[in-house]
């Protein structure tokens, strides 16, 4: 997609550059003076090639529109990954929270649970969101699961593990580091629920954190755009002259 486009930009720049000078050698041709049609024809060109650059967007980076937690680990200093085994830095149902640290964060606790993430949103137009949570435990048995909600709608299930033992709690105590699509359902207050299939799950979470992503233009197609216009205006100058 990045070398198509730098392709279609190139081949943009070819068209820009030429025709002006071919009507510039027409232009000396006839004693340095240009058609008025010629002129117009210029400006049509000139105004099909930035519009057509403009669809060439990129994405920013990610913003962090709010964070519930603090990312400490569940307050055992777990590393933040897939795979680590909670017992091996705390024991079940400890409650790890500290001050100002949400109610649902850094606590072992079965059933569901709920909470609201407020934000504000961006100026620019948000091209996706996604949620991401740090779970150890939750969804323990192959047979169970858990249905991520957001907005009053699914947006994804947590499998089941199959139950296995090593002596830090096997499948039990598991960290998940999971995100979930929330393109098109953000509009500043977003609620979250975990659902679990069994209510005795028990499991702790240690963050929630939502996240947007806006469209930007490319560098390469501003500075395009800015040589473009440059350009043209100089022409225009030169052509009034």
């Amino acid at each position: 997609m990045e070398w198509n486009l730098r392709i279609k930009e190139a081949n943009l720049a070819e068209v820009i550059a030429e025709k002006p000078a071919e009507i510039r050698k027409r232009g000396r041709e006839k004693g340095g003076k240009y058609k008025e049609g010629e002129m117009k024809n210029l400006m049509r060109i000139s105004i099909l090639a930035l519009t057509m650059l403009f669809p060439f967007v990129g994405p920013a980076d990610a913003l962090v529109l709010d964070l519930l937690g603090d990312k400490d680990g569940f307050g055992k200093g777990v590393p933040i990954g897939d795979g680590y085994h909670y017992t091996q830095y705390g024991a079940y149902w400890d409650d790890n929270r500290g001050p100002g640290d949400p109610p649902f964060t850094d606590y072992w606790y079965t059933g569901d649970k709920s909470w609201t993430h407020t934000y504000v949103l961006p100026v620019e137009p948000l091209v996706s969101a996604e949620l991401e949570i740090y779970f150890a435990g939750i969804a323990d048995y192959a047979d169970w699961s858990a249905d991520v909600w957001a907005a009053g709608v699914k947006v994804g299930t947590i499998p089941g593990i199959p139950e296995y033992s090593t002596p830090y709690g096997g499948s039990h105590d598991l960290t998940r580091l999971l995100a979930f699509n929330l393109t098109g359902l953000l509009t500043g207050s977003t609620s979250i629920t975990i659902d679990v299939s069994y209510s005795g799950d028990g499991y702790i979470i240690d963050y929630s954190e939502l996240r947007g992503i806006t469209a930007v233009p490319e560098p390469s197609t501003l500075l395009l755009l800015g040589a473009a216009l440059i350009g043209f205006a100089g022409f225009r100058r030169k052509f009034k002259k």
